[in-house]
């Protein structure tokens, strides 16, 4: 049995992430891959995101699944 209020949460999380991956790209369009200072920025600014997606994807606390339910 899945916790409301965690499905809930981790949800939100993965539309934060969502969220802030299209801006950040919208952001360094067309510029991240042509200089290295611009995709060092990128880098930097994607860190919450990744990190968001890999707590997304570790197992939770009393189950096996990988958080896929939601």
């Amino acid at each position: 049995m899945t916790c409301p209020t965690c499905a809930a949460m981790r949800e939100a999380l993965r539309e934060c992430a969502d969220d802030l991956q299209s801006e950040i790209d919208a952001r360094y369009a067309g510029t991240q891959n042509k200089y290295p200072s611009e995709m060092r920025r990128y880098q930097r600014d994607i860190e919450p995101v990744t990190r968001a997606r890999a707590a997304l994807a570790t197992p939770r606390e009393g189950g096996s699944d990988g958080g896929a339910d939601v």
